[in-house]
């Protein structure tokens, strides 16, 4: 009887892997991408605008909504499913060796400190959502690996963490640190630039609200140069060093973007001031959807009584605006706020993403983590 539980003894030890010395590497935090809400899509889709006699003109669809989506990798292992090898996109032990499997994943969003339109887009707040393989979780079934971005606060930050251990010890070829813990960050943050200000308010004349006949910007006078330029009781045009400047969304964005560009951060500020008040006066905070009774064109304006620019809890299309410009003249140097937003922790403190430095409960600054917006692992 004893020769046998030996016998069985040794089958087992044989049939497990075998396992080194647990030593933890460096983690690697690999480079910082940039994602927008909108992008550009040149030179466009859809339908064709219709031209009566004149034909067809251009593609009506210019501007798409913007997606995070992080693909893992799948590899179950079949071979040995207790030691599955998920994430393999994301574990630098993946090009190495064979012998890996992955513990856990961890996925965590920070919502920055805007500063306005909080009613809409506060309070920051982080959200962590966690995979345990060990524990018997399925890959996807806690953490969201597809974000559509369309309405997301420029800041946001989403920082995976993945942790994965190998039966040997390994040697990471780019810093030479050997173990059999490792740890793998990957960051990402809604960026802004002009230029995806521009593709947001394109994108936002695309969308419709709800079921109704219009779009998010529903006033055509934010939109069309040729219903403002001859409405001279309506925010006539002015002329700006040759560039023909109205109060068209987006041909105030483009004359910001000239300015800065130029170096004239005096003469964009007060266009980002003027740009943020026309935001101010459209946003329709109470715009409800009633098929059936679109209203014209020429009628479409908060000014009058109607509708603006969308701003609902579910289409919060203007306060999106809002901050965004706001982020974009801070990034710029157009006005002196902080680029990127400070970000709250799931405990309630807030830290720059930069530094890791926060405030203690006396206020003074402190370093509360590493930072989030990590430098480029190459």
């Amino acid at each position: 009887m004893k020769k046998l539980v030996l016998v069985a003894l040794v089958l087992l030890i044989a049939a497990a892997p075998v396992f080194a010395a647990t030593v933890k590497t460096l983690p690697i935090k690999n480079c910082l991408w940039n994602v927008y809400q909108a992008y550009d899509l040149d030179p466009g889709a859809g339908a064709l605008a219709f031209k009566g006699y004149a034909g067809l003109g251009d593609a009506t669809i210019t501007a798409v909504p913007g997606i995070l989506s992080i693909v893992p990798g799948v590899n179950p292992n079949f071979a040995n499913p207790a030691f599955p090898k998920f994430w393999s996109n994301y574990a630098w032990v993946d090009a190495v060796t064979e012998g890996w499997y992955v513990k856990s994943a961890q996925l965590t969003k920070y919502r920055p400190v805007v500063g306005q339109c909080q009613y809409l887009f506060g309070p920051a707040a982080a959200f962590t959502q966690t995979e345990n393989y060990g524990a018997g979780d399925k890959l996807g079934s806690k953490i969201r690996l597809w974000w559509p971005l369309m309405f997301e606060a420029p800041g946001t930050i989403w920082q995976l963490i993945v942790n994965t251990g190998t039966f040997n010890i390994v040697t990471n070829p780019t810093n030479g640190d050997s173990g059999t813990i490792h740890t793998d960050y990957w960051t990402w943050m809604v960026d802004v630039t002009w230029d995806s200000i521009i593709d947001a308010m394109t994108l936002f004349h695309e969308v419709a609200f709800g079921q109704c006949e219009y779009p998010l910007i529903q006033d055509e006078k934010l939109w069309n140069h040729d219903l403002v330029s001859y409405d001279s009781s309506y925010n006539p045009p002015k002329i700006i060093d040759e560039l023909r400047y109205d109060k068209t969304l987006v041909c105030q964005v483009e004359a910001i973007k000239a300015l800065t560009e130029a170096g004239d951060l005096d003469g964009a500020r007060l266009l980002v001031v003027d740009l943020e008040n026309n935001l101010n006066a459209a946003c329709n905070m109470s715009a409800t959807c009633v098929p059936g009774a679109p209203p014209t064109n020429t009628t479409a304006t908060l000014r009058l009584g109607v509708l603006g620019i969308a701003n609902t809890a579910c289409f919060p299309a203007c306060c999106k605006l809002i901050i965004d410009v706001e982020a974009a003249a801070n990034k710029y140097g157009i006005f002196a706020g902080k680029w990127p937003f400070d970000v709250i922790d799931r405990y309630g403190k807030q830290f720059d993403p930069t530094t890791g430095m926060g405030y203690n409960s006396a206020g003074v600054p402190v370093k509360l983590y590493d930072p989030l917006l990590p430098g480029c692992t190459k």
